[in-house]
């Protein structure tokens, strides 16, 4: 995204702890400044939550610092920000959205211009809530001409939120899901034999982009899971328990709220069918669009 509205691509990157908006500028020609962390009109570093973040640097240097109660709380309430750089009041410059680890989407106004941004110290919700880390990319889904919001979740799932207002009025209704969800939350365990791909996982991190160049918008999304190698002496009727449970665990996530205890034990019970520790792993995965 160009930034400053000089014609050069910047990178603009959110963090996790404690969720600052980090700049690279673009010098052209594949080169980028040094990092630096975006800064609101009141000097404090742009997160979702301003205030928290005032508190929690207040906090860290009195009795207690860090590892005071208080102290933690604060800090956390800003953990985690996805930024998405869009004209929401259609004046002609660039605002900042910024998607938290709670799930929630905020606004930062830019009170300054296009080419010099500058963000209002204020940090307002703007509706939306996904199964936390909340990962806003701007589109036009549906080409009607006007900009949408396709979010990423920490669950795996992405959901599209059709813009139904008006310029400088953006407004979302209930939000249609693209990708459903992998899992109850964050985190999620697969199991698999040895050789064996991986399948999606959590922690959805979008980017739409006509892929193919087939005139449709695609869907690239990043992922998160810890694997397990199962066993390689697994008797037959180890494996058709094993296919069992994958079965009533995609029944149950179908209300993952609901049945948190009973997905708990099914991942308890694959347990002894594997060898190893679990590793981490992330993917880019491409979902192709073949409808209109």
């Amino acid at each position: 995204m160009d930034h400053d509205g000089d014609g050069i691509d910047d990178i603009l990157s959110g963090s996790y702890d404690p969720g600052d908006v980090w700049l690279f500028r673009g010098l052209g020609k594949g080169r980028y400044e040094k990092g630096r962390v975006l800064t609101d009109e009141n000097g404090v570093a742009i997160v979702h939550h301003p205030v928290e973040l005032v508190r929690y640097h207040e906090l860290k240097q009195k009795a207690g610092g860090e590892e005071d109660d208080k102290t933690i709380q604060a800090r956390v309430a800003s953990f985690g920000s996805w930024p998405a750089p869009v004209d929401w009041d259609a004046d002609g410059d660039l605002d900042l959205l910024i998607g938290s680890f709670g799930g929630r989407i905020y606004l930062r106004t830019n009170v300054g211009t296009r080419n010099e941004p500058k963000y209002a110290g204020d940090s307002t919700e703007i509706g939306i809530t996904v199964p936390q880390h909340a990962a806003p990319v701007v589109a036009d889904w549906n080409g009607d001409g006007k900009w949408d919001l396709v979010v990423g979740a920490g669950d795996g799932s992405v959901t599209w939120y059709q813009n139904t207002g008006e310029a400088g009025k953006p407004a979302f209704g209930k939000g249609a899901v693209l990708v459903a969800a992998k899992a109850d939350g964050k985190f999620l365990r697969q199991y698999l034999a040895s050789g064996q791909a991986a399948e999606p996982g959590v922690r959805a991190q979008v980017c739409v982009a006509d892929y193919d160049l087939d005139g449709k918008l695609d869907l690239l999304v990043g992922d998160y899971s810890d694997v397990k190698e199962l066993r390689p002496d697994l008797s037959p009727a180890e494996k058709t328990e094993l296919d069992r449970l994958a079965t009533l665990e995609r029944e149950l996530l179908a209300d993952a709220k609901k049945n948190k205890d009973a997905l708990a034990e099914i991942t308890k019970k694959r347990e002894r069918f594997c060898t190893g520790e679990a590793v981490r792993r992330s993917h880019v995965w491409l979902y192709r669009r073949t409808g209109p």
